[in-house]
């Protein structure tokens, strides 16, 4: 079982471990691969992304049985729109890990007032907002996520392939993130509590 872990600072050397490693950092070659993360820049990032995270979420990911590390989620605003990220350390993938930290991140959602579910089997999935059961606060979120290039049906299972790159996921979190905050706004009295 997997779980969201607050790290402690002294703990950021997964983090940086993660960050140099190749395997696990392939998806960001297009920017240079591996990310340098010296100790010397850990208490300002720290400071920013968990002692005082205005608008970010960080954890990561933690073998609850073992208390390994296997990887980090967050998000945070950027000015314009939401960004997430998964991030699975290469050693551990292929174990379920980043689905479970998709769906910590749908908890973490949870806590910013969407109830997103999704249901059925990976490859064939279903996913909706249930704040309301017209369907209609879902529909304006697809409505919201095509707009910006995110093309997912209203009321029909979506599919998955092996085509999808890290990239491409992470793309669609960017953009259903998004699309979130803005029907947010509009719809303040439909959010949970």
């Amino acid at each position: 079982m997997i779980e969201a872990y607050l790290p402690r600072p002294d703990e950021l050397w997964f983090r940086r471990k993660m960050l140099a490693d190749e395997a696990t950092m392939a998806y960001n070659g297009a920017y240079g691969g591996t990310v340098d993360f010296p100790e010397e820049r850990w208490p300002d990032w720290y400071d920013r992304w968990v002692a005082h995270p205005e608008g970010r979420y960080y954890r990561y990911l933690r073998e609850s049985v073992s208390g390994e590390f296997v990887g980090e989620i967050a998000y945070h605003f950027d000015g314009e729109k939401y960004l997430a990220d998964v991030i699975v350390y290469a050693p551990y993938r292929r174990r379920g890990y980043g689905a479970a930290g998709l769906a910590l991140l749908c908890a973490a959602a949870k806590e910013n007032g969407f109830d997103l579910v999704i249901s059925g089997e990976p490859a064939l999935f279903y996913m909706r907002i249930a704040n309301d059961n017209s369907l209609m606060l879902h529909q304006e979120w697809v409505a919201e996520c095509v707009s910006r290039g995110l093309f997912i049906a209203s009321h029909h299972n979506h599919f998955i392939n092996a085509a999808l790159s890290d990239e491409d996921i992470a793309l669609a979190a960017d953009i259903a993130y998004d699309a979130f905050s803005v029907v947010a706004k509009r719809h303040p009295d439909k959010l949970i509590k």
